[in-house]
């Protein structure tokens, strides 16, 4: 078990089960985690602003009509063999351009839907 976020927990739990062995990955001090976590905020925050910059905009304006095309053209149709083939599951396939069109798919079609009211059958 891990108890990151819950350190509280450790003992509760050990007390219950005494036999228990422990690996504790405890190897830095208080100063190496906040350098550490505080470096790498920030390239997380850059990273986050940059995927939002590339992908957000997809609410708005009709960005697939102009790069899906490209992305298949760069890709040797990969969204177009995807479908058509009905696979592998999306979780298997992590080309840019099946990513994306997945990303749009869902925003544009299916997160409407549930959002509209569509998703409730009539009692």
């Amino acid at each position: 078990m891990a108890f990151d976020g819950i350190e509280e927990l450790f003992w509760p739990t050990f007390a219950v089960s005494p036999r228990a062995k422990v690996v504790s990955l405890n190897w830095r001090t208080w100063q190496q985690y906040e350098k550490s976590r505080s470096t790498f905020s920030w390239d997380l925050t850059f990273a986050l602003h940059l995927y939002s910059l590339l992908l957000s905009p997809v609410h708005l304006l009709p960005w697939s009509v102009i790069l899906l095309p490209i992305l298949e053209l760069l890709f040797d149709n990969s969204v177009h063999k995807f479908l058509s083939s009905g696979g592998p599951p999306f979780t298997f396939v992590g080309s840019v351009p099946v990513t994306y069109f997945r990303y749009n798919a869902v925003n544009r079609r299916w997160m409407t839907h549930m959002a509209g009211g569509l998703e409730h059958s009539p009692a």
